[in-house]
Protein backbone atom coordinates (compact mmCIF):
# COMPACT_ATOMS: atom_id res chain seq x y z
CA UNK A 1 0.00 0.00 0.00
CA UNK A 2 1.32 3.40 -0.93
CA UNK A 3 1.73 6.69 0.80
CA UNK A 4 1.42 7.10 4.55
CA UNK A 5 1.15 3.41 5.28
CA UNK A 6 4.03 2.07 7.31
CA UNK A 7 6.11 -0.72 5.85
CA UNK A 8 7.59 -1.75 2.54
CA UNK A 9 6.46 1.32 0.62
CA UNK A 10 8.68 3.71 2.52
CA UNK A 11 11.01 5.94 0.57
CA UNK A 12 14.72 6.61 1.07
CA UNK A 13 15.78 7.08 4.67
CA UNK A 14 12.52 5.62 5.97
CA UNK A 15 10.46 8.59 4.79
CA UNK A 16 6.94 7.72 3.71
CA UNK A 17 5.90 8.42 0.14
CA UNK A 18 3.30 11.06 -0.70
CA UNK A 19 -0.44 10.57 -0.39
CA UNK A 20 -2.02 9.11 -3.53
CA UNK A 21 -5.65 8.65 -2.56
CA UNK A 22 -7.74 10.25 0.19
CA UNK A 23 -10.95 8.80 1.61
CA UNK A 24 -13.31 11.33 3.22
CA UNK A 25 -16.03 10.06 5.54
CA UNK A 26 -18.99 12.45 5.58
CA UNK A 27 -22.24 12.67 7.50
CA UNK A 28 -23.12 15.95 5.72
CA UNK A 29 -22.57 17.97 8.89
CA UNK A 30 -20.79 21.32 9.01
CA UNK A 31 -17.70 19.61 10.42
CA UNK A 32 -17.72 17.14 7.54
CA UNK A 33 -17.88 20.01 5.05
CA UNK A 34 -14.74 21.56 6.55
CA UNK A 35 -13.06 18.15 6.47
CA UNK A 36 -13.88 17.78 2.77
CA UNK A 37 -12.27 21.13 1.98
CA UNK A 38 -9.19 20.06 3.92
CA UNK A 39 -9.08 16.78 1.98
CA UNK A 40 -9.31 18.57 -1.37
CA UNK A 41 -6.40 20.78 -0.35
CA UNK A 42 -4.22 17.84 0.67
CA UNK A 43 -5.10 15.91 -2.48
CA UNK A 44 -4.27 18.91 -4.63
CA UNK A 45 -0.82 19.32 -3.09
CA UNK A 46 -0.03 15.63 -3.48
CA UNK A 47 -1.63 15.06 -6.88
CA UNK A 48 -4.01 12.58 -5.26
CA UNK A 49 -7.58 11.53 -5.91
CA UNK A 50 -10.46 11.72 -3.43
CA UNK A 51 -13.35 9.41 -2.64
CA UNK A 52 -16.18 10.82 -0.52
CA UNK A 53 -18.03 8.06 1.32
CA UNK A 54 -21.30 8.17 3.24
CA UNK A 55 -22.47 5.20 5.27
CA UNK A 56 -26.20 4.49 5.15
CA UNK A 57 -27.57 2.60 8.17
CA UNK A 58 -29.41 -0.58 7.32
CA UNK A 59 -33.16 -0.07 7.07
CA UNK A 60 -32.95 3.57 5.99
CA UNK A 61 -35.81 4.54 3.70
CA UNK A 62 -34.98 4.38 0.00
CA UNK A 63 -35.86 8.03 -0.55
CA UNK A 64 -33.37 9.10 2.14
CA UNK A 65 -30.66 6.99 0.54
CA UNK A 66 -31.45 8.66 -2.78
CA UNK A 67 -31.15 12.07 -1.12
CA UNK A 68 -27.77 11.07 0.32
CA UNK A 69 -26.59 10.01 -3.13
CA UNK A 70 -27.65 13.35 -4.62
CA UNK A 71 -25.81 15.23 -1.88
CA UNK A 72 -22.66 13.18 -2.43
CA UNK A 73 -22.71 13.99 -6.12
CA UNK A 74 -23.22 17.67 -5.34
CA UNK A 75 -20.20 17.68 -3.03
CA UNK A 76 -17.84 16.50 -5.78
CA UNK A 77 -19.47 18.24 -8.75
CA UNK A 78 -16.96 21.11 -8.77
CA UNK A 79 -14.13 19.35 -6.96
CA UNK A 80 -10.68 20.83 -7.69
CA UNK A 81 -9.18 17.32 -7.85
CA UNK A 82 -10.29 13.97 -9.34
CA UNK A 83 -13.09 12.83 -7.04
CA UNK A 84 -15.74 10.14 -6.87
CA UNK A 85 -18.30 9.01 -4.32
CA UNK A 86 -19.35 5.88 -2.48
CA UNK A 87 -22.73 5.33 -0.85
CA UNK A 88 -22.51 2.16 1.21
CA UNK A 89 -24.99 0.44 3.51
CA UNK A 90 -23.72 -1.06 6.74
CA UNK A 91 -21.94 -0.29 10.00
CA UNK A 92 -19.59 2.70 9.95
CA UNK A 93 -16.53 0.85 11.22
CA UNK A 94 -16.61 -2.11 8.86
CA UNK A 95 -17.58 0.06 5.88
CA UNK A 96 -14.70 2.51 6.35
CA UNK A 97 -12.18 -0.30 6.76
CA UNK A 98 -13.38 -2.04 3.60
CA UNK A 99 -13.55 1.21 1.60
CA UNK A 100 -9.95 2.03 2.55
CA UNK A 101 -8.86 -1.28 1.07
CA UNK A 102 -11.15 -1.07 -1.96
CA UNK A 103 -9.88 2.38 -2.96
CA UNK A 104 -6.30 1.74 -1.80
CA UNK A 105 -6.55 4.90 0.29
CA UNK A 106 -3.49 6.27 2.06
CA UNK A 107 -5.33 8.70 4.31
CA UNK A 108 -8.80 9.03 5.84
CA UNK A 109 -10.16 12.49 6.62
CA UNK A 110 -13.11 13.02 8.95
CA UNK A 111 -14.63 15.93 10.85
CA UNK A 112 -13.98 15.68 14.58
CA UNK A 113 -17.15 17.59 15.51
CA UNK A 114 -15.64 20.08 17.93
CA UNK A 115 -12.59 20.46 20.12
CA UNK A 116 -13.73 18.01 22.80
CA UNK A 117 -15.17 15.20 20.71
CA UNK A 118 -13.37 12.46 22.65
CA UNK A 119 -14.14 13.59 26.18
CA UNK A 120 -17.05 11.18 26.52
CA UNK A 121 -17.24 7.47 25.85
CA UNK A 122 -14.91 6.22 23.13
CA UNK A 123 -17.68 4.71 21.04
CA UNK A 124 -20.40 6.78 19.47
CA UNK A 125 -19.36 9.31 16.86
CA UNK A 126 -18.28 8.77 13.29
CA UNK A 127 -14.83 10.17 14.04
CA UNK A 128 -14.25 7.79 16.94
CA UNK A 129 -15.29 4.74 14.95
CA UNK A 130 -13.08 5.73 12.03
CA UNK A 131 -10.04 6.12 14.29
CA UNK A 132 -10.72 2.74 15.83
CA UNK A 133 -10.87 0.73 12.60
CA UNK A 134 -8.75 2.54 10.02
CA UNK A 135 -5.58 0.71 8.93
CA UNK A 136 -4.17 4.00 7.58
CA UNK A 137 -3.65 7.43 9.16
CA UNK A 138 -6.76 9.43 10.03
CA UNK A 139 -6.83 13.22 9.91
CA UNK A 140 -9.32 14.54 12.46
CA UNK A 141 -10.39 18.00 11.32
CA UNK A 142 -11.48 20.14 14.24
CA UNK A 143 -12.55 23.21 12.31
CA UNK A 144 -11.21 26.32 10.65
CA UNK A 145 -10.22 26.84 7.05
CA UNK A 146 -6.49 26.26 7.31
CA UNK A 147 -5.43 26.07 3.64
CA UNK A 148 -2.30 24.12 4.51
CA UNK A 149 -0.80 22.79 7.72
CA UNK A 150 2.26 24.93 8.39
CA UNK A 151 2.88 24.62 12.13
CA UNK A 152 3.15 20.97 13.11
CA UNK A 153 3.65 19.49 16.56
CA UNK A 154 4.46 15.77 16.79
CA UNK A 155 3.62 14.34 20.20
CA UNK A 156 6.05 11.60 21.21
CA UNK A 157 6.71 9.45 24.22
CA UNK A 158 9.82 7.37 24.89
CA UNK A 159 8.81 4.61 22.46
CA UNK A 160 10.20 4.09 18.99
CA UNK A 161 6.59 3.61 17.85
CA UNK A 162 5.75 7.26 18.43
CA UNK A 163 8.79 8.33 16.41
CA UNK A 164 7.76 6.10 13.52
CA UNK A 165 4.40 7.85 13.62
CA UNK A 166 6.14 11.22 13.49
CA UNK A 167 8.12 10.09 10.45
CA UNK A 168 5.04 8.84 8.65
CA UNK A 169 3.19 12.02 9.49
CA UNK A 170 5.82 14.04 7.64
CA UNK A 171 4.47 12.68 4.35
CA UNK A 172 1.32 14.73 4.85
CA UNK A 173 3.19 17.96 5.56
CA UNK A 174 6.27 17.55 3.40
CA UNK A 175 8.55 20.55 3.47
CA UNK A 176 6.97 21.88 6.67
CA UNK A 177 9.08 22.58 9.74
CA UNK A 178 7.90 20.64 12.76
CA UNK A 179 8.65 20.33 16.45
CA UNK A 180 8.66 17.28 18.70
CA UNK A 181 6.78 17.56 21.99
CA UNK A 182 7.38 15.27 24.95
CA UNK A 183 5.70 15.50 28.35
CA UNK A 184 7.36 14.24 31.53
CA UNK A 185 5.33 13.47 34.62
CA UNK A 186 7.72 14.40 37.43
CA UNK A 187 7.88 11.60 39.98
CA UNK A 188 7.88 12.79 43.57
CA UNK A 189 6.92 16.40 42.86
CA UNK A 190 3.58 16.23 44.62
CA UNK A 191 5.18 14.64 47.67
CA UNK A 192 7.81 17.36 47.84
CA UNK A 193 5.16 20.04 47.64
CA UNK A 194 3.14 18.39 50.40
CA UNK A 195 6.26 18.51 52.56
CA UNK A 196 6.77 22.22 51.95
CA UNK A 197 9.66 22.06 49.48
CA UNK A 198 10.66 25.41 47.99
CA UNK A 199 10.85 26.26 44.28
CA UNK A 200 14.58 25.54 44.16
CA UNK A 201 14.05 21.97 45.35
CA UNK A 202 11.24 21.48 42.84
CA UNK A 203 13.42 22.83 40.02
CA UNK A 204 16.23 20.46 40.98
CA UNK A 205 13.86 17.50 40.99
CA UNK A 206 12.46 18.46 37.60
CA UNK A 207 15.90 19.03 36.12
CA UNK A 208 17.06 15.61 37.23
CA UNK A 209 14.20 13.96 35.33
CA UNK A 210 13.88 16.29 32.35
CA UNK A 211 17.54 16.02 31.32
CA UNK A 212 17.58 12.23 30.71
CA UNK A 213 14.16 12.43 29.08
CA UNK A 214 15.44 15.05 26.64
CA UNK A 215 18.54 12.98 25.93
CA UNK A 216 16.39 9.97 25.05
CA UNK A 217 14.10 12.01 22.79
CA UNK A 218 17.13 13.51 21.04
CA UNK A 219 18.59 10.04 20.54
CA UNK A 220 15.40 8.68 18.99
CA UNK A 221 15.00 11.82 16.87
CA UNK A 222 18.33 11.20 15.14
CA UNK A 223 16.61 8.82 12.72
CA UNK A 224 13.93 11.31 11.63
CA UNK A 225 14.19 12.77 8.13
CA UNK A 226 14.07 15.73 7.99
CA UNK A 227 15.21 16.53 11.50
CA UNK A 228 12.79 18.43 13.75
CA UNK A 229 13.28 22.17 13.96
CA UNK A 230 12.89 21.99 17.73
CA UNK A 231 12.55 19.45 20.54
CA UNK A 232 10.28 20.51 23.39
CA UNK A 233 10.43 18.59 26.67
CA UNK A 234 8.26 19.96 29.45
CA UNK A 235 7.03 18.75 32.84
CA UNK A 236 3.38 17.94 33.31
CA UNK A 237 0.56 15.64 32.32
CA UNK A 238 0.58 14.79 28.60
CA UNK A 239 -2.93 16.10 27.96
CA UNK A 240 -1.99 19.44 29.50
CA UNK A 241 1.47 19.76 27.97
CA UNK A 242 0.47 18.89 24.40
CA UNK A 243 -2.58 21.14 24.50
CA UNK A 244 -0.57 23.99 26.03
CA UNK A 245 2.28 23.72 23.53
CA UNK A 246 -0.09 23.48 20.57
CA UNK A 247 -1.93 26.61 21.69
CA UNK A 248 1.24 28.51 22.61
CA UNK A 249 2.85 27.85 19.23
CA UNK A 250 -0.30 28.27 17.18
CA UNK A 251 -0.05 24.71 15.86
CA UNK A 252 -2.54 23.79 13.17
CA UNK A 253 -1.71 20.07 13.29
CA UNK A 254 -0.74 17.64 16.05
CA UNK A 255 0.61 14.23 15.00
CA UNK A 256 0.21 11.22 17.31
CA UNK A 257 0.76 7.49 16.94
CA UNK A 258 -1.49 4.66 18.04
CA UNK A 259 -0.91 0.95 18.22
CA UNK A 260 -2.34 -0.78 15.18
CA UNK A 261 -4.75 -3.67 15.57
CA UNK A 262 -7.92 -4.80 17.26
CA UNK A 263 -6.86 -3.55 20.70
CA UNK A 264 -6.66 0.08 19.63
CA UNK A 265 -9.10 1.31 22.25
CA UNK A 266 -7.08 -0.29 25.01
CA UNK A 267 -3.87 1.16 23.54
CA UNK A 268 -5.36 4.65 23.58
CA UNK A 269 -6.28 4.55 27.25
CA UNK A 270 -3.61 6.33 29.28
CA UNK A 271 -1.40 7.00 26.26
CA UNK A 272 -0.07 10.26 24.86
CA UNK A 273 -2.18 9.54 21.77
CA UNK A 274 -5.47 9.68 23.58
CA UNK A 275 -4.42 12.72 25.58
CA UNK A 276 -3.43 14.61 22.45
CA UNK A 277 -6.67 13.76 20.69
CA UNK A 278 -8.62 15.00 23.68
CA UNK A 279 -6.84 18.25 24.29
CA UNK A 280 -5.33 19.49 21.04
CA UNK A 281 -7.00 22.72 19.87
CA UNK A 282 -6.27 21.96 16.21
CA UNK A 283 -6.40 19.16 13.64
CA UNK A 284 -4.95 15.83 14.78
CA UNK A 285 -3.30 13.24 12.55
CA UNK A 286 -3.62 9.78 14.12
CA UNK A 287 -1.05 7.38 12.67
CA UNK A 288 -1.36 3.62 13.29
CA UNK A 289 2.00 1.91 13.65
CA UNK A 290 3.12 -1.63 14.47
Amino acid sequence: MAGLRHGDDEGPGGAARPVRHVLVATDFSEGATVALRRAFGIAGRHGAGVTVVHVVPRGLADELAEAADRELRRLVRDAPVPADTALVTGAVGSVIASEVERHQADLVVVGAHGAHWLRGAFLGSTAELVVEVSPVPVLLVKGGDTPEHSTVLSAVDASSRSFRAAQLGLALTRGTRYALAHAVTILGENLLRLNGADDHAIDELRGGQLAPARAEVERLAEDLTPAPSEILVEPGRPEEVISRLAARRGADLVVVGVEQGAKLRRALIGSVSRHAMRGAPCDVLVVPVD
